[in-house]
């Protein structure tokens, strides 16, 4: 059970690393929102079937994290403070 856990986990991390991968690799003018990315979440699914095991549900909360993540971000460097990007997350 908990190595079930631990496999959704890494699937999550992999669906959060594609979609900043994605973000960062876009047209500045032209980043995809957070509905944008849950519409691609359905062709991960079909490009990598591993991708569907966790549920959809879950897949949108961590797109919808990045996006949270993002905001946090702009508000900050708005704010005067030297702020980076989103980073990749390597496997543990």
């Amino acid at each position: 059970m908990a190595s079930e856990a631990w496999r959704h986990t890494d699937i999550l991390r992999q669906i959060r690393n594609h979609a900043v991968r994605d973000y960062y690799n876009s047209d500045y003018n032209d980043r995809p929102s957070e509905y944008d990315q849950n519409q691609t979440l359905t062709d991960w699914n079909n490009r990598w079937t591993v991708s569907a095991d966790p549920s959809q549900h879950a897949a949108q909360q961590t797109i919808g994290q990045i996006h949270s993540d993002l905001e946090t971000l702009k508000e900050q460097r708005k704010e005067g403070y030297n702020v980076g990007r989103l980073k990749w997350q390597r496997c543990r």
